[in-house]
């Protein structure tokens, strides 16, 4: 408050208790406990006079006006942020990336396989798609979800990745390269007396 710390490593559901101060203007804010990056939460801010029970949201430096006599209560929320790990597998030889689509933007993973990471996501539901190459079938499509509430489709390639706070969930899109096929055909004109090999 005003730039005086008033509680340290404060867990969740702690609190400054009531601080008092003059009738005015005054700011509020929250820096990073040990071993804690404020770049890893998503974070709100919400203050309450109780007595008139008026509530609203203080500006992006945290200054809120007291009156006399005036009882606020702000809280601060904090959601841990997760994330989400694409993984390529590739049974066979590809000559091109493999393209995927859907709410973590367009991507490419090499054409041997790879992976890629997606960090400081929000909660929420997530698709990857998986573009069809040809020549080519999605064999296997997991995820690897803490939470056992994403899922997955291998006939249309989309995995659906459901987010918690502080998830982290891995998809692997396995790719396997079709086999062809050659048949001969043998044409004699004329009477053969023994048999073609």
């Amino acid at each position: 408050i005003d730039g005086q710390v008033v509680a340290a490593d404060v867990q969740n559901g702690g609190t400054t208790g009531a601080q008092t101060v003059a009738a005015g203007i005054h700011t509020i804010g929250e820096s990073a406990g040990t071993q804690t990056a404020l770049a890893d939460y998503q974070r709100s801010l919400r203050c309450m006079e109780t007595g008139s029970g008026s509530a609203w949201t203080p500006d992006a430096d945290g200054r809120i006006y007291v009156d006399a006599g005036d009882n606020v209560v702000c809280t601060f929320t904090n959601i841990r942020l997760g994330a989400v790990t694409i993984v390529k597998q590739v049974t066979g030889v590809a000559t091109a990336d493999w393209n995927f689509t859907g709410g973590l933007g367009n991507f490419t993973l090499p054409a041997g396989g790879g992976q890629q990471s997606f960090i400081r996501l929000a909660p929420g539901a997530y698709t990857v798609a998986e573009q069809p190459v040809a020549g080519w079938s999605l064999e296997a499509l997991t995820c690897v979800d803490p939470g056992f509430d994403s899922a997955t489709n291998v006939q249309t390639g989309v995995a659906t990745i459901n987010l918690a706070p502080g998830e982290t969930v891995t998809c692997t899109f396995a790719n396997v390269q079709q086999s062809g096929a050659i048949t001969v055909i043998k044409q004699v004109n004329g009477t053969a007396t023994t048999p073609w090999r």
